[in-house]
């Protein structure tokens, strides 16, 4: 099985789509990384250079969010490297958006 995962590590990286597979991989345990209701507005948007971008729903959530910035580090692990940072921007423009 861990042979199985690094030949899909490589072939994701020969075509561009890791960085792509973490953000979705990451998006489906959202919940469980910032609980409940900071999901609802909030989603991980890209990595680059290992910090996590993440859109929220007002400059509230973005606020409320970079308070739980090291708890966010700590939970939401994607391959093999951790995260180095986590960004926030209010850019979701309604609840709706964020849940499609």
């Amino acid at each position: 099985m861990e042979m199985l995962g690094q030949t899909l590590k490589e072939t994701l990286e020969k075509i561009g789509l890791e960085i792509t597979y973490e953000v979705n991989l990451l998006q489906t345990k959202w919940e469980e990384v910032v609980g409940k209701n900071a999901a609802k507005n909030s989603r991980p948007m890209t990595i680059k250079n290992r910090i996590l971008i993440v859109e929220t729903s007002s400059p509230a959530w973005s606020h409320r969010l970079t308070m739980m910035k090291k708890e966010i580090l700590d939970k939401a692990i994607v391959g093999e490297e951790k995260l180095k940072d986590v960004r926030f921007t209010a850019s979701l423009p309604t609840k709706k958006a964020i849940n499609s």
